[in-house]
């Protein structure tokens, strides 16, 4: 029998927390105490472990989605075992047709207003000026939209390391929510100081 694994509640005031990483796929067996995701909340991350034997047969939330807390992130059973029931938001009709994705915008169309002002760094204003880029077809990722050095390098490809400060091996990963609140503490004590 199909059984849900359900996002633990870890405190009073959390509710929700944010999938950080998947250690078994859709399709994998899974043995009951085997750690299967990892997940954390805005202070702490945590692992979740399998409670039963069998197959991962759905996986409804993935890495980097927010779950409800006491919601079903996935469900563990046998092959050919129905999951439809287990669905968080209950709409079966909602994933068996799902919506084609939009086509991508012709970059002939992309065309910025004189009035609208490109914000974009030091760094990715010299890589764009040196590869020929126009900044205006460039989607900027930095605060606010602006347009950094990380985004030049996945709309072109530059040799290892341009644009990373000469750093020939180097991998960019998403911040946790716990550093991002370290950040953020950080940040408002130093404006609290200068001011």
């Amino acid at each position: 029998m199909a059984i849900p694994v359900i996002m633990p509640k870890q405190g009073q005031s959390v509710e929700s927390c944010i999938i950080s990483q998947w250690f078994k796929k859709k399709g994998e067996n899974v043995k009951a105490g085997e750690p299967l995701f990892s997940y954390e909340t805005d202070k702490a991350s945590f692992e979740e472990e399998a409670k039963a034997d069998g197959i991962l047969l759905e996986i409804f939330y993935g890495e980097g989605d927010e779950a409800p807390v006491l919601c079903n992130v996935a469900v563990i059973g046998e092959v050919g075992e129905p999951v439809e029931e287990f669905r968080p938001d209950g709409s079966i009709a909602a994933i068996a047709a799902p919506v084609p994705p939009a086509p991508p915008p012709s970059p002939t169309l992309s065309v910025i207003p004189a009035y609208t002002k490109i914000r974009v760094s030091p760094r990715a204003r010299a890589i764009a000026e040196k590869k020929g880029v126009n900044l205006a077809t460039v989607k900027g990722t930095g605060p606010n939209g602006r347009i950094i050095a990380r985004d030049l390098e996945s709309s072109v490809s530059l040799p290892s390391g341009e644009g990373r400060g000469g750093a020939s091996e180097c991998e960019v990963k998403k911040l946790t929510n716990i550093r991002k609140l370290i950040a953020k503490a950080s940040t408002s004590r130093c404006r609290a100081a200068r001011n």
